[in-house]
C-alpha cells in the first residue's frame, strides 16, 4: 500500500492543487485582478480542454513512455507551473499556466493507473486505485484549510508558493519510490497480475466484443465472487498480452463497441459534467446566496474529508462486494446530495459536499479497477485516458452551460437543478450495470 499512498500524494498536487485550487481562490482573486464571471467560464473551458488534450495524449504516450517516467515528468511540471502562478499574475498568462497544470494532471492519473494495474494484486486493485484517487480529496481538504486559515493571514498569492513547495517534496518521495521499483526490476522480473482469460478470436490486450444485447457476458462476469457469471477459460491467457497496447483504432473501437469500456465512458462523461461544474462554480454560487460567508471554505473541507474516508472504504467494498454494487451505491448517494442541494443550497451544502466526496474521488479508482479485470495494464491506462476525455467533454459542456445560465438569468440556481437531474441519470446507468451483472436471466436471453 506504500506505493498507493505515494501516488495519492501525487494526486494532491496534480488534481487537488493543479485542477481545483484555482476555482477555490477565484472569488479572492476576482477583485484584485479585475476578473469577471466570463473569465471563470474561460478558465473552466480551458481546464476541460487541457484535460481533454492530456487524456488524448495518453493513448500515444502510453505506448512509448513508461508509467514510471510519466509520473516523474508530470510531477516536476506541476511543481514548476504552480510556482509560476506565484510569479505571474497577468490574467491570461494564468490561463495558460492553468492549461499546463491540467494537461499534466490528466497524464499523471493515467500513469498512476498504469503503475497500480501492473504491480497490484488483482484482489486489491480497487482498494489501491481508490486510495490513490482519494489523493484529490486530500487536496480538497487542504484547499478548504487554506481558505479558512492561510489566506486571511498571508493572502491568496502566497498560496501558490506553498503549493509548489509541497509539490517539490512529493516529487522527491516519488523519485525514491520509482528508483526502488527499478531496482526490483533489475533483481528479477516483476510478477504481473493475472487477469481474465481471452476468449477464442479475441485480440491481444483487449476484447473485441460488440455492444449488443447478446454479449451481456461482458457485464455479467464482473466479480469473481459471483460464481454464476464466471467467463469460461480458454487456451489463450491474457498474460500473453500483458505488455500489449491498443492501437488508436482499437482504442476507439473498444470505447464504443465493448460494453465495459462503453459504460465506463458514459459514467466518466456524467461525472465530469456534474462534478467539474459543481465545484467550478460552487464558491461563486454560495457567495451569490450569502456573501462573505465561510460556508464555501467549510464545504470544501467536507468534500475533502468525505473523499479521504471514501477513498479508504469504497475500494474495499468494490473488491469484496463487486464493482456493480459499489457504483450503484455511490451514484445513489451522490444523486441524493445533489437533489437536496438544489432545493436548499445553504442548508444542504455539507450534505452535497459529503455526497460529492462519495462519488468523485473513488469513481476513478473503481472504474479503472473494473477495466483492469478485462484489459492489460497498458490497455487499462489507455482506456482510462479515453474516460478522462469523456469526462473533460462533459465538464466543458457543463461550464459553458453554467456561464450561459448565469449570463441570462443572473443566477446559478437553474444550473444546479440540472446537475441534480444529471445525477438521477447516473443512478439509472449504474442500475442498468447492476441489473445486467446480477440478473440470472438477462434481457438478451429473454429476447433470444
Amino acid at each position: 500500500m506504500q506505493m498507493a499512498f505515494v501516488l495519492a500524494a501525487n494526486q494532491v498536487v496534480s488534481h487537488g492543487f493543479g485542477l481545483f485550487l484555482f476555482s477555490a481562490l477565484f472569488p479572492l482573486m476576482r477583485e484584485p485582478l479585475g476578473l469577471n464571471h466570463w473569465y471563470l467560464t474561460t478558465a473552466g473551458i480551458t481546464t476541460q480542454a487541457a484535460y481533454l488534450a492530456g487524456a488524448l495524449s495518453v493513448g500515444f504516450l502510453g505506448r512509448w513512455v513508461s508509467a514510471e517516467k510519466l509520473v516523474l515528468i508530470t510531477g516536476a511540471a506541476a511543481g514548476l507551473l504552480l510556482l509560476s502562478l506565484f510569479v505571474f499574475t497577468e490574467p491570461y498568462v494564468m490561463i495558460g499556466v492553468l492549461f499546463g497544470l491540467v494537461f499534466s494532471a490528466a497524464v499523471s492519473w493515467s500513469a498512476i493507473v498504469g503503475l497500480i494495474s501492473r504491480f497490484a494484486p488483482p484482489e486489491s486493485a480497487a482498494s489501491r486505485l481508490t486510495l490513490a484517487s482519494s489523493g484529490t480529496a486530500w487536496g480538497y481538504g487542504i484547499n478548504g484549510l487554506i481558505l479558512l486559515w492561510w489566506v486571511p493571514v498571508f493572502g491568496w498569492q502566497l498560496v501558490w508558493a506553498f503549493a509548489a513547495a509541497i509539490a517539490s517534496i512529493v516529487w522527491l518521495v516519488t523519485l525514491i519510490m520509482v528508483l526502488g521499483l527499478l531496482r526490483k526490476q533489475q533483481q528479477g522480473p516483476l510478477q504481473e497480475p493475472l487477469r481474465e482469460p481471452l476468449k477464442d478470436g479475441e485480440q491481444k490486450g483487449h476484447r473485441s466484443q460488440s455492444l449488443s444485447l447478446e454479449s451481456s457476458e461482458d457485464i455479467q462476469s464482473d466479480e469473481s465472487h459471483n460464481a454464476n457469471h464466471q467467463p469460461q477459460s480458454t487456451s489463450h491467457p491474457l498474460e500473453e498480452a500483458k505488455q500489449e497496447a491498443l492501437t488508436t483504432r482499437q482504442l476507439l473501437l473498444a470505447s464504443f463497441t465493448e460494453q465495459r469500456a462503453f459504460f465506463s465512458c458514459l459514467i466518466y462523461f456524467l461525472v465530469g459534467m456534474i462534478c467539474m461544474t459543481f465545484t467550478g462554480w460552487l464558491n461563486t454560487y454560495l457567495d451569490e446566496l450569502e456573501p462573505m460567508s465561510s460556508l464555501a471554505g467549510s464545504t470544501w473541507s467536507v468534500i475533502g474529508i468525505s473523499g479521504m474516508a471514501c477513498g479508504l472504504l469504497i475500494g474495499r467494498l468494490a473488491d469484496k462486494k463487486g464493482h456493480d454494487v459499489t457504483l450503484l451505491l455511490m451514484a445513489a448517494g451522490f444523486a441524493l446530495g445533489l437533489t437536496a442541494f438544489s432545493f436548499d443550497p445553504l442548508r444542504y451544502a455539507f450534505l452535497a459536499g459529503a455526497s460529492y466526496g462519495l462519488m468523485y474521488f473513488p469513481v476513478w479508482g473503481v472504474l479503472s479497477s473494473w477495466l483492469s479485470q478485462r484489459y492489460s495494464p497498458i490497455a487499462t491506462m489507455q482506456l482510462s485516458g479515453i474516460g478522462m476525455v469523456a469526462s473533460a467533454i462533459g465538464g466543458s459542456l457543463g461550464n459553458i452551460l453554467a456561464g450561459q445560465i448565469l449570463n441570462q438569468t443572473g443566477s446559478l440556481a437553474l444550473m444546479y437543478d440540472l446537475l441534480a437531474v444529471a445525477g438521477a441519470l447516473l443512478v439509472f446507468i449504474t442500475a442498468v450495470i447492476y441489473w445486467r451483472s446480477r440478473s440470472r436471466f438477462p434481457l438478451a436471453r429473454l429476447m433470444h
